[in-house]
């Protein structure tokens, strides 16, 4: 797997969706709001008694219950955060694992074609290949004919060097 995809999975993991705070709003809002209704349809109901104890005792059971509730709340944030991680992880696992395979086939396929390229070859011409001659010789050789052609060249075209 080369570099870019690396970097690529590393900022597909990195990337985390920030918490949605809302729900925690409108979670208290509502957990207040029975409250306060619970409270004011006890003044009402019974207006002439101490309620006090009533008014704690709702209000214990209020706070007792938010603080309950919004931990349920955050627990299934940092579940699904960790979910999320973890799919996201295992998917790149697939990725990588999916690459070095197709990797290890090409690599694979190379090795049998040239395995039989070889075979081919060998087959096809069963006398050895004559060794390569010595170019020296015939290299200095046309290097003296090109010196050679220039001079008559320098020659015919001005006559005065000549």
């Amino acid at each position: 797997m080369d570099e870019v995809d690396r970097q690529w999975i590393q900022r597909r993991i990195a990337v985390i969706p920030r918490g949605n705070n809302i729900s925690y709003v409108i979670a208290v809002i509502v957990m207040a709001s029975i409250g306060i209704l619970a409270v004011a349809a006890i003044a009402i109901l019974r207006p002439e008694k101490d309620n006090a104890g009533l008014y704690l005792t709702i209000g214990g059971f209020i706070a007792t219950t938010t603080a309950s509730v919004l931990g349920f709340m955050k627990s299934d944030d940092t579940h699904k955060s960790v979910n999320g991680r973890l799919e996201e992880f295992l998917n790149a696992s697939v990725v990588a694992a999916h690459a070095s395979g197709l990797a290890a086939g090409r690599q694979a396929g190379r090795v049998a074609a040239n395995a039989r390229t070889d075979a081919l070859a060998a087959a096809a011409s069963p006398t050895p290949a004559p060794a390569a001659p010595s170019y020296t010789a015939a290299f200095a050789e046309s290097l003296s004919n090109i010196d050679a052609h220039t001079r008559a060249i320098e020659k015919n075209t001005n006559p005065e060097k000549g």
